[in-house]
């Protein structure tokens, strides 16, 4: 189970660092929550994880209401991977920018100088937004509240 190999991790982290914040996969990429969150075997959550998820027109993050919405109301969650077409986006795009903000979820957009890049050139310093770079700019701007808590 994914799960024990992640708590197995996360123990040794906190055995060097007891207040380390954790970034912490579900193991199947995409937005699959079933398995979380990681709680400790007295039922405890496990503090100070932050559960990542992988966006894409692919792997969208679903509807308001849904388990990835109602787990991010709950818990932190930072989209690691949020990437689409760097010419033609989706329409999922958008979408997710505003899921995002909506349940607090945090994320990075992929790629500056790889496709789908975000900007046109970085190694002739072109630094034009593509039009996918043009939706990840358009995210950073949305208002976000903070979810984390200070432990």
């Amino acid at each position: 189970m994914k799960n024990n190999w992640n708590r197995g991790r996360l123990a040794a982290i906190r055995q060097q660092n007891p207040a380390a914040l954790a970034f912490v996969s579900n193991g199947n990429g995409g937005v699959d929550v079933s398995q979380l969150p990681l709680r400790l075997p007295n039922g405890d959550l496990v503090p100070n994880v932050v559960y990542t998820m992988t966006v894409s027109p692919q792997r969208p993050p679903g509807a308001d209401g849904d388990s990835l919405s109602t787990f991010a109301d709950l818990h932190p969650v930072f989209a690691s991977q949020w990437s689409d077409e760097a010419d033609n986006p989706s329409r999922m795009s958008p979408y997710a920018a505003e899921f995002f903000g909506r349940h607090q979820i945090g994320w990075a957009a992929a790629n500056w100088n790889a496709d789908p890049r975000l900007i046109m050139d970085a190694a002739n310093q072109v630094f034009t937004a593509t039009a996918w770079g043009t939706i990840a700019m358009r995210a950073a701007k949305l208002p976000v509240r903070p979810h984390l808590k200070a432990f």
